[in-house]
């Protein structure tokens, strides 16, 4: 359905109702890629062609036409309309208005324009504009649909006489040879003054005959309804030849319409156009602005394009393109009625027409004059198409006319809004969505891994609007009928292993506080604490555009094919959060901060705010446990779950008794998951050996530091004083740093032998100089070796999802980027496997300080989730309720998703309270700053304190090797690089240098290594206020051990676009994969050779001179 905008007028002004009118006038011809469905009959709006716009010059001059004056008093009135239309919008462009006030009343009733979509061909015929004095030398090249500029009209001979024409004399005191031999002719036919017909003006002037006389007398005139009205080239042709007159080719001297000041446009006759690229797999830019050459568009050549090893004889050859002049040309498809499938040979949309259909059959023809030109409209399904095409000439191939909605010379909401829901109707009809859509909300409310069938049956009623007979409204998109295919579905109401799901902790909150009947008692609103930082989830605060969690997250204690996405934030951390919080409700009574709540502050902890008038007597426990089994588990409470909250009311009083069956139900797995719990018996004890009793033999610790969001590193590592620090100046652009805000450093080895730091990190800087922090460069996650052949025409396997933060994410963690999801697990944890499984068995632990993420979970060793800020939750009244939680997770079941949760709870809550008494006997040996305000600097430097922290206590932990998983986020800089990345290296800095010290001073410098890494590096180009998603980057290496003062691999060759790397738009192909710098760093934390294949699964695609030998990077 094609979206409409509309603008409506009541009867308030008549003002109003010209505005309206003018609504439409601006549409386009061209409805390219749009077929538009029925739509109220409106007038066809005219085509243009495209103009320039020339300024006027400042010159007095008689006006000669006494019509211009009668033909600009009736449109006098407008000039107080001026200001009004630009404060009702942009998109309302003054024009010429087609109401005459004097009409009366008649101006003043209401009117309604619906205007439909629609979207502009890219390229097109353009016109011109200059600079006021010059009237040549400052042509633009502009579109002539823009209300940009005024009508500027004349005919006849030219009226500025030369000086050079006066510096010889003048028709009186010149004989007729001068005229003809010596003088104006001297030059010959076509010359400058023969073209601009000087010397019969300047006869004319002064009333003399001549012998080559102007045929016509020189007149002028601006044209306007108020003061320096703008309009366009259409309108002003238009108005030009309503005065007998026609667009000027020169400049006047008249000084009406303001159309001589500074600031004024005129539309002139030269036609103009602009240039393109077509690079070597066929794309095209314009070269018509500075954006939009950096926007490379993929264009449908109808047949093929310019070859960029030989750019044609009217192109100029640049380094990998070809930039060539256009012409554009539009023209009928067909001369005949066509079939239906014939029509997706048309893309540009047409309106209703007026007329009755000439050809009435399956497919509809209106024709004028019986004739299949242009002008015919096909009709079919109710949508109308234009028997039309425009295509783009370059050097002899062609290409569809790409089509766009807003202009660059007009910005306006209108077209704005068009593009959106235009995208919007694209993404809601893209083939994929019903699927997409389908299977996310099957996630959301039945199972997490929805069979085929299910979501296609879904899909279906998403497209078809109707599901099992019952139609709903029939039309695609449809969400009621998507829901009742989503829950009445048989797979929905069936029982299976895998046919459920882990629940949100925001949602069980809800349905908690609802199905208590929750009022606070004092009638305020609910006030959470930060939940997101208590429990992986809040409202309104999801920590980037992906949700709280991945929708393929896999658990690595979960079956291998099942993806459960909400086990991504329940780690120990956030679930003992969460039942601390659901605890307090039960115990006091509503929403406080006491006991571990989720509330802020409180004058009281009783709140009495739950209303569900439950009440236990010995006779009536039974019917309360069926009434929290029907509100909070929805019947599916099973017989081992009801004995062990009928157990827990024992020894209470009746108001006790409540709180007692509400906790035994909100720790139950019943009420976590969705799905059938099918419940198996009592599980099997699974006993743990314990290896933690001998005292630790060595300790290493390696810290993945996560840059989020992609991070710029090509601002962290800058070539100084060398050929590429003139490319990387050129390509760049606003995103390059100036040598003042670089900090030096010199290496050997390189294209350049000086490199500049972002100024913002002079602790690296630092380390670097004392050898204790390295540069590795050109590096980012592959398969096997690649290059930009290879890459463009798909000559070898490259990673899944390139360029796409989620995908990428995956791949620069796991290693195994060609596989998607989590399911190779973390290449730290991998590394946690084989050291603990090893010859030397380690005793290895694997933190992550972000929540549970994929570089620290192994296959066997389970990633400890710590807060950043290294606060350890312990469950409220740990001893007292730990019977229950044994209880509670005493049956096996069958389903994974309550197994899941079953098996793991008291793990959580142990671990937890074990790693609390542990941190509370590790004491830092250096002073940390405190009291830092700004929070993302405090976040940063907690986050090094709790590694710290954590290191500090290895003895009690008996642990021999640790890995850290530390994220500072915010480095997705499409927008304001300059300044997000000097905030967040400044933070980092302020961070490594407290945390550096503080490892120095425990005497554990030498035996900890850090690494950075990120999703991918940035594009070189800039899009004018950042960059965008690039490939290789530039990471920091920084220890003890390393062998520092120095960049490793090669750095780039070239950073110019088109460069053997560049796989468009300054994507750089990396060199070198993440095992270039992780195998020896595992190499150095002890793993040995054997296991090397389980860590780096891709590591058989590379050779030697691929990976960092051990030896070349540590000095130990």
């Amino acid at each position: 359905m094609t979206p409409t905008r509309r603008w409506t007028c009541t009867g308030t002004t008549w003002v109003m109702a010209i505005l309206c009118a003018r609504t439409c006038e601006t549409t386009s011809s061209f409805a390219q890629g749009r077929a538009t469905s029925s739509s109220p009959r409106m007038p066809r709006p005219r085509s243009s062609n495209f103009a320039l716009i020339r300024p006027c010059t400042r010159r007095s001059a008689r006006l000669t036409d006494p019509a211009l004056a009668g033909l600009l008093r009736p449109w006098s009135w407008a000039r107080n309309l001026r200001s009004s239309m630009h404060r009702l919008g942009p998109d309302l462009p003054p024009g010429r208005v087609p109401h005459d006030p004097s009409a009366g009343d008649q101006g003043r009733r209401g009117l309604l324009r619906v205007c439909p979509t629609a979207v502009r061909a890219l390229f097109l015929l353009r016109r011109g504009s200059a600079s006021r004095r010059f009237w040549q030398s400052r042509m633009i090249c502009t579109n002539p649909e823009t209300f940009v500029a005024g009508a500027y009209c004349c005919d006849g001979c030219s009226n500025i006489p030369p000086p050079q024409w006066l510096e010889h004399g003048n028709c009186q005191n010149l004989s007729d040879g001068w005229f003809t031999t010596s003088g104006c002719n001297i030059q010959g036919p076509g010359s400058w003054w023969d073209r601009n017909r000087w010397c019969e003006q300047r006869c004319d002037q002064l009333g003399l005959g001549y012998a080559g006389n102007c045929t016509k007398e020189y007149e002028e005139a601006h044209v306007c309804g108020y003061h320096q009205e703008y309009m366009s080239y259409g309108a002003a042709a238009r108005r030009c030849a309503d005065v007998g007159l026609k667009i000027c080719d020169r400049g006047t001297e008249l000084a009406t319409c303001g159309l001589n000041e500074d600031d004024a446009k005129v539309w002139t006759q030269e036609a103009c156009t602009t240039n393109v690229t077509v690079d070597e797999i066929g794309r095209v830019s314009s070269q018509r602005t500075d954006k939009m050459k950096m926007n490379k568009l993929r264009v449908r050549w109808t047949n093929g394009f310019p070859d960029v090893q030989n750019c044609p004889a009217d192109c100029t050859t640049l380094e990998s393109s070809c930039e060539c002049p256009i012409r554009v040309e539009t023209r009928a498809v067909f001369n005949r009625l066509p079939v239906a499938s014939e029509l997706s040979a048309l893309s540009v949309g047409a309106f209703l027409p007026l007329q009755a259909c000439s050809h009435c059959g399956d497919v509809k023809a209106y024709t004028v004059d019986g004739k299949f030109d242009e002008k015919t409209v096909f009709e079919y399904q109710g949508k109308y198409y234009r028997n039309l095409e425009s295509l783009v000439y370059v050097a002899g191939k062609s290409f569809r006319n790409p089509p766009r909605f807003g202009l660059e010379e007009q910005v306006n909401e209108r077209s704005a809004r068009w593009e959106i829901e235009s995208l919007l109707e694209h993404l809601v009809n893209h083939p994929n969505t019903p699927t997409f859509i389908g299977y996310r909300l099957i996630q959301r409310f039945v199972t997490s891994n929805p069979s085929p069938g299910y979501v296609f049956d879904v899909a279906e009623a998403f497209k078809t609007g109707a599901y099992q007979g019952h139609t709903f409204s029939g039309r695609r998109g449809d969400l009621a009928a998507t829901i009742a295919a989503i829950l009445l579905h048989p797979e929905a109401l069936g029982v299976a292993s895998r046919r459920g799901a882990l629940r949100e902790p925001l949602v069980k909150i809800v349905h908690f506080l609802r199905a208590m009947d929750f009022e606070d008692a004092a009638g305020r609103e609910i006030m959470f604490e930060e939940l997101q930082e208590l429990i992986g989830q809040g409202p309104f605060a999801s920590p980037s555009v992906f949700n709280f969690y991945r929708a393929d997250y896999q658990s690595n204690t979960m079956p291998a094919d099942a993806v459960a996405p909400e086990a991504q934030i329940m780690d120990a951390s956030n679930m003992v959060n969460f039942l601390n919080g659901m605890l307090s409700l039960v115990k006091n009574g509503g929403v406080t901060h006491c006991d571990g709540g989720f509330g802020l502050d409180t004058k009281s902890c009783d709140q009495k705010s739950f209303k569900h008038g439950l009440n236990v007597t010995q006779t009536s426990a039974t019917q309360v446990l069926d009434d929290l089994d029907l509100l909070l588990t929805g019947g599916r409470m099973t017989n081992a779950t009801r004995d062990v909250a009928h157990a827990s009311l024992a020894g209470w009083d009746e108001e006790q008794k409540v709180k007692a069956a509400q906790e035994a139900v909100i720790l139950a797995p019943e009420f976590h998951t969705l799905g059938s719990p099918m419940p198996e018996g009592p599980r099997t004890d699974q006993t743990e050996s314990d290896t933690e009793s001998a005292e630790p033999r060595s300790y290493k610790a390696l810290i993945n530091l996560y840059l989020n969001g992609g991070a710029d590193t090509f601002n962290l590592l800058v070539p100084l004083d060398c050929k590429l620090h003139d490319e990387y100046m050129a390509v760049r652009g606003q995103a390059a740093l100036l040598n003042s805000e670089l900090l030096e450093i010199q290496t050997t080895g390189q294209a350049c032998n000086k490199f500049g730091i972002h100024h913002k990190l002079p602790a690296i800087q630092q380390l670097y100089r004392d050898g204790q922090a390295a540069f590795v460069s050109n590096v980012g996650s592959l398969v096997e070796p690649l290059n930009r052949n290879e890459y463009d025409n798909g000559l070898k396997p490259v990673c899944a999802g390139l360029f796409s933060h989620s995908d990428q994410t995956e791949a620069a963690q796991t290693l195994k980027c060609q596989i998607r999801g989590s399911a190779p697990r973390g290449v730290g944890g991998r590394m946690a496997d084989a050291l603990s499984s090893g010859t030397q068995q380690f005793r290895t632990a694997s933190y992550s300080l972000s929540g549970r993420q994929t570089w620290a979970q192994g296959v066997d060793i389970n990633q400890i989730s710590v807060a950043r800020s290294g606060e350890v939750p312990t469950l409220q009244n740990y001893t007292g309720r730990r019977q229950l939680l044994e209880d509670l997770s005493h049956t096996a079941y069958g389903n994974v998703y309550c197994e899941e949760y079953a098996k793991n709870l008291g793990k959580w809550v142990d671990s937890n309270q074990l790693l609390s008494e542990q941190l509370q006997t590790a004491n830092l040996s250096t002073t940390w700053p405190e009291n830092v305000q700004d929070w993302n600097r405090r976040q940063t430097l907690l986050s090094f304190q709790t590694v710290a922290k954590l290191i500090a206590s290895r003895q009690a932990r008996k642990v021999e090797r640790d890995f850290f998983y530390v994220e500072l986020r915010g480095f997705d800089t499409h927008n304001d690089i300059r300044e997000v990345m000097e905030n967040l290296f400044d933070n980092l800095n302020f961070a490594l240098e407290s945390f550096v010290a503080e490892l120095k001073a425990q005497g554990v410098f030498d035996a900890t290594t850090l690494v950075t890494s990120s999703d991918f590096g940035r594009t070189l180009t800039s899009n004018g206020k950042g960059t965008d998603h690039g490939w290789a980057g530039n990471y920091v290496v920084l220890g003890g051990a390393i062998k520092g003062g120095q960049v490793y691999n090669r750095f780039p060759s070239s950073l110019v676009e088109g460069n053997n790397q560049d796989a468009g738009r300054g994507r750089m192909i990396p060199e070198y994969p993440w095992e270039n710098v992780l195998m020896p760093i595992a190499e150095w934390m002890g793993v040995e050779g054997a296991h090397q294949r389980d860590v780096f699964p891709n590591i058989q695609n590379f050779n030697a001179s691929h990976i960092l030998a051990t030896n070349v990077l540590f000095s130990s």
